[in-house]
């Protein structure tokens, strides 16, 4: 699947086709995963630039190179067109506005090194609004203590 990666370089996103089932996977997969298929090559395809969030997290602790980022959100993108799921981060909203379900656009780091960290989403108009208020306010004061952490060593 070094394709995959190669056309994260270019900034496409890539996935792959099954000819049998016409099932697509993104991330790419070299054979498809289907009994019927029997295995069958995937055939390579350019993907859609936008998806549908389909769950997510939250991080409160990362690795060193993500600390002064935190806390972000880690989603999981259905691209349009595939039948898999994609993880990356979800840029430009608060935690607490985020929900599934959710519009997403694709979109590249400015200097793709070819790893899955050269993708990332952004959300395609404003928060779909079914958390209340005090949701909202229990997610923001739950997350009060790694953003205090954080403005504290960065």
């Amino acid at each position: 699947v070094s394709k995959f990666f190669e056309g994260l370089m270019d900034k496409k996103l890539l996935g792959t086709k099954c000819p049998k089932c016409a099932d697509v996977f993104c991330p790419p997969r070299a054979h498809c995963w289907r009994n019927k298929c029997k295995l069958a090559e995937t055939q390579w395809v350019e993907m859609a630039m936008q998806g549908t969030l389909h769950c997510f997290t939250v991080l409160g602790f990362a690795g060193e190179a993500f600390l002064s980022d935190l806390p972000f959100i880690l989603g999981y993108v259905r691209v349009d067109g595939a039948n898999t799921l994609i993880a990356g981060r979800l840029v430009e909203m608060e935690p607490e506005d985020v929900e599934c379900d959710m519009r997403v656009e694709i979109r590249f780091v400015e200097q793709p090194k070819g790893t899955p960290m050269d993708i990332f989403f952004v959300p395609v108009g404003p928060p779909l609004g079914r958390r209340s208020a005090e949701e909202k306010a229990r997610m923001r004061k739950q997350l009060e203590p790694i953003r205090s952490w954080v403005s504290k060593h960065y």
